[in-house]
């Protein structure tokens, strides 16, 4: 892994690319792979890190809200 805030930033893209196209597991990974980035070279209190927990947060809401829906479709 290159330890570069600007490798991190093109993970968080094609993160956010994939979150988009519902591929969760490949957007999850990477997430982690630009906050472990991040976090080694800009710190844990820089507001990039905050970005990517941010992101992650919404990648995980939509696997919530995914998951709510297919229960729906297949209980209801």
């Amino acid at each position: 892994m290159y330890l570069d805030p600007d490798v991190a930033t093109m993970l968080n893209i094609l993160a956010l690319v994939y979150r988009d196209q519902s591929k969760f597991k490949e957007a999850a990974a990477l997430l982690n792979d630009a906050l472990a980035i991040r976090e080694k070279t800009l710190g844990h209190d820089h507001p990039a890190v905050a970005a990517t927990l941010n992101n992650l947060a919404v990648l995980y809401g939509r696997v919530l809200i995914d998951f709510i829906s297919l229960m729906k479709i297949l209980f209801i």
